[in-house]
Parts: structure tokens; C-alpha cells; sequence
């Protein structure tokens, strides 16, 4: 078993019990089932919208960027696609001139707004 599947693994695990427990503190919250679909909904939606999934982060609004670097799916999101893309196997030389990366996996993440090194800057 090779590390970066360790590392591949433990980040599932770790994006897991984020979900897990954000809504085990929406299911504490709030005790009245309507209200919990809500706040559930509501939870989802910013989740998914500020953490690089539905909208990139070099799309996101300048004011809003903050909701980028708190949302715990952005820093899941970017360990797994970092942890991927940095591969061997994407290692092809780039031909595409739009974007300035040397590599096929460096190119894919800057085209998401990822983080394109293996730490965070």
C-alpha cells in the first residue's frame, strides 16, 4: 500500500466526520424536524457554495472569499485533489498555453482555482 493512498484515505476520513458532525450540531440545535431539514438545506448549500465545488474560487465575489477559506469542505476538497493530481501519472507535460503550469495535474487544479503545490500558501 503506497503512502498517497494512506494520505487518500485519511482525507476521506476526514471530510466524513466533518459532515458527520456538522450535522450531528445541526440535529443538537435544533430539535423540531422542519427546522432541521432547513437548517440541513441551508448547512449544504453554503457548504457546497463556498467551498469550491459548485462555484470556483477564483470565481467567487472578492467580499466573499472568506467563506472559502472557512468552509471545511475547501481544505477536504483541495487535500484530495492535490493528493491526486500531483500523481505520477499526471505528470504529461503541459501543451496547453492558456494556463501556466508545467504539468497535466498542476494544469487541472489551476483551472478549479486549487492549490497547485503540495501545501497550502
Amino acid at each position: 500500500m503506497c503512502a498517497c493512498t494512506f494520505v487518500f484515505e485519511t482525507d476521506y476520513v476526514g471530510v466524513n466526520q466533518m459532515a458527520l458532525s456538522l450535522f450531528r450540531f445541526i440535529a443538537a440545535v435544533s430539535r423540531i424536524q422542519v427546522v432541521s431539514n432547513s437548517l440541513g438545506t441551508f448547512a449544504m448549500l453554503l457548504v457546497l457554495l463556498l467551498g469550491g465545488f459548485i462555484v470556483a474560487k477564483d470565481d467567487i465575489v472578492s467580499w466573499m472569499k472568506w467563506g472559502y477559506y472557512i468552509s471545511p469542505l475547501m481544505y477536504g476538497q483541495n487535500a484530495i485533489a492535490v493528493n491526486e493530481f500531483l500523481d505520477e501519472r499526471w505528470n504529461d507535460p503541459n501543451t496547453d498555453t492558456r494556463i501556466d503550469q508545467p504539468t497535466v495535474g498542476k494544469v487541472l487544479l489551476a483551472s478549479r482555482g486549487m492549490f497547485v503545490d503540495g501545501y497550502m500558501k
